[in-house]
């Protein structure tokens, strides 16, 4: 087991890992929560951790049930989302449905934007209900609240967006999550430092589809927590971006995706059978690269993936537990776009990958892997009335390292 030995989160380190991150934008040309959301602090995630131990297929899952459409859908209004079955009692998925009610011209804005999804900490949902003020026609100022009955629990957002072109805009946001806590609670649990994040994005979207890029980052740097209740306190930074590129190149078509996440947590455990500090660090990296044949009748899609998570240290409350995880997994994927009529598609895809796992707890099941591991996808497309962007997507897979069942995956996109 590695001993994380800094008492407290050294600024250092987290700067250290946010520079690596950051790199990463300008040296890689390129996909646990959607990184082009904004994904401010979950105290009760740092306090909770997930309550789960991944098995051997659970990242490769994840990729196979990943959204088609995954730009747009953060950058458009509409209803999109993506679950599918990674165990035999998990569910993985992301939704959101988003919608800007315009009025008085379009110079103002009712905001509706309803989030379920879920990380490396488990799972989440955000009601966001907000109101937009158009400072001029290409600057746009908006307020949010993610609002529950208990006030403690509230969240607020303050946004301001400028375009500069129809095709090109940028938008930064200020959250305060449990924005009036330590007023509001009925609990001794306190925020010594009270948490904040804020949320960067870039979009470009080039003529005709032919290129678009975005660009997500949400940083939060300084938490501190005392949870009575749990008996524990903890201190947390975390960073997270998501780069997603499409260009096109004559008869074909080259996606990049990048996503990144950097957390640093620190832990007093109180219990009188703990006293003891520990830590808890994360990093996690996705990159997949994919070219596309445009000319060729089934649009074939060639692509390689590699997915590397680090977790070490203290789990939190639900594993209570120790644990050292090294996973490496390269993947190489092939897709074929196969035209049934004007509204089906079929595309089935070949996932092929060989991780290395290390995965070590104190009180769980170990995992150590190094072997094979595929799947096959068959997702059939069912687009509505002709068009080509509201669609269903029913997506079977298969293992083919087993004979098994790989989990059911519904995808849906219907733009406003």
């Amino acid at each position: 087991m590695t001993n994380l030995s800094s008492p407290y989160l050294s600024s250092s380190r987290i700067h250290i890992s946010l520079l690596i991150v950051s790199a990463l934008l300008y040296c890689v040309p390129l996909k646990a929560a959607t990184p082009h959301l904004a994904q401010p602090v979950r105290t009760e995630a740092s306090i909770e951790g997930r309550d789960e131990v991944y098995n051997d297929v659970r990242l490769l899952n994840q990729l196979s049930f990943r959204q088609l459409e995954p730009m747009r859908a953060a950058t458009e209004e509409g209803v999109w989302g993506s679950g599918g079955s990674v165990s035999s009692s998990r569910l993985h998925y992301d939704f959101r449905f988003f919608n800007d009610f315009a009025f008085n011209q379009d110079a103002n804005g009712f905001l509706l934007d309803v989030q379920r999804g879920a990380d490396f900490d488990g799972e989440f949902e955000r009601q966001l209900v907000g109101f937009r003020h158009n400072v001029d026609k290409d600057t746009a100022l908006s307020l949010q609240g993610d609002v529950y009955s208990d006030k403690s629990q509230i969240d607020l957002y303050f946004s301001a967006q400028h375009r500069f072109n129809a095709q090109h805009s940028l938008k930064g946001s200020l959250i305060l999550p449990d924005a009036y806590f330590n007023g509001k609670t009925k609990t001794e649990n306190r925020y010594t430092h009270d948490p904040q994040s804020y949320f960067l994005q870039w979009h470009r979207q080039g003529q005709a589809l032919e290129s678009s890029t975005l660009l997500s980052l949400t940083l939060s740097p300084h938490a501190r927590f005392n949870s009575v209740e749990s008996e524990l306190r903890v201190a947390s930074k975390s960073a997270l971006l998501g780069l997603s590129h499409t260009q096109g190149l004559r008869d074909w078509t080259l996606l990049f995706e990048l996503k990144g996440e950097a957390t640093r947590r620190d832990y007093n455990l109180l219990a009188a059978s703990e006293g003891r500090q520990t830590e808890f660090e994360r990093n996690y990296g996705e990159i997949s690269l994919a070219l596309r044949d445009e000319q060729h009748p089934l649009r074939a899609t060639w692509g390689l993936a590699y997915l590397f998570l680090r977790e070490l240290g203290y789990t939190g409350r639900r594993l209570d537990d120790e644990a050292r995880v090294i996973r490496q997994e390269p993947i190489a994927f092939v897709t074929l776009h196969h035209t049934i009529s004007e509204t089906t598609e079929l595309r089935p895809t070949v996932y092929l990958s060989y991780p290395k796992i290390k995965q070590d707890f104190t009180r769980h099941p170990d995992l150590n892997a190094h072997h094979f591991t595929g799947k096959l996808a068959l997702p059939f497309i069912m687009r509505f009335s002709g068009t080509e962007d509201a669609h269903i997507v029913l997506n079977p897979t298969f293992y083919l390292h087993k004979f098994a069942f790989g989990g059911g995956n519904v995808q849906v996109l219907w733009p406003l």
